[in-house]
């Protein structure tokens, strides 16, 4: 029986980016090679979103961990892409067209993405990423693992950090851009459940510790209840 295609892994998401080139290889060696993908794509992310603060006047600090951030997506992609060659799996990598050919957008606009991407999804990738380094059988795969779940905890923090610094610019708690967010927030985590409604292939789950469907939404319920719901009350408050 061939299982769907496990697509969650952690990093930002770049808008526009079209998804990896379709590979037919074992399940383990297309989720390396997505990762590697993705990874790189979260580089790219993260150098849009600090131009974007900059622009903005944000606060030095931010700038650089988004910096930093970016640094340890690239090396997260060179570390999956090394996992996917082992497994006989080509990678292919986006097109690094630079992100300075990208408009800059709204700050409200910002603000959402930063929810979307980095208060729910980046959290959510934080503590599967955890899981996986406690959970991956293969001694070379957990060893890329917790190294990665350090950095994506770091990368979680952030995200929370410039959510904050972006409801105080936005106004948010005068005007409905702390709606959007709110709103943002919620539909976010209701897709990211409908991603895990699955059975990852077991390889995934025995090598490279992905969750099983059923631990995959337990996380996610732990989150909804103890992160997301509350961000998201303060987002409109």
């Amino acid at each position: 029986m061939n299982l769907p295609l496990y697509r969650i892994v952690e990093g930002r998401r770049l808008e526009g980016l079209p998804p990896p080139k379709a590979v037919f290889t074992s399940a383990i060696g297309r989720y390396f090679a997505r990762s590697a993908y993705h990874q790189a794509a979260s580089a790219l992310a993260f150098d849009r979103l600090r131009r974007e603060l900059d622009a903005y006047g944000s606060p030095g600090g931010l700038l650089e961990r988004c910096e930093q951030a970016r640094a340890r997506e690239l090396m997260h992609s060179a570390l999956f892409a090394e996992l996917a060659e082992q497994f006989a799996t080509p990678v292919t990598m986006p097109a690094r067209a630079p992100t300075e050919c990208l408009a800059v957008r709204p700050l409200v606009d910002v603000a959402i993405d930063n929810a979307v991407e980095g208060v729910v999804r980046s959290t959510f990738g934080a503590a599967v990423a955890r899981y996986r380094a406690t959970h991956a059988e293969d001694p070379e795969i957990r060893r890329v693992m917790e190294i990665i779940a350090e950095d994506e905890q770091v990368h979680a923090e952030l995200a929370h950090d410039i959510a904050s610094w972006l409801h105080d610019a936005t106004d948010a708690s005068t005007s409905i851009e702390g709606i959007l967010v709110e709103d943002s927030i919620r539909h976010a985590a209701r897709a990211l459940a409908q991603e895990l409604d699955m059975d990852p292939d077991p390889s995934l789950c025995t090598q490279a510790g992905i969750p099983s469907r059923l631990d995959a939404l337990t996380i996610w319920s732990r989150l909804s209840h103890r992160v997301w719901h509350d961000f998201a009350h303060a987002a409109a408050a």
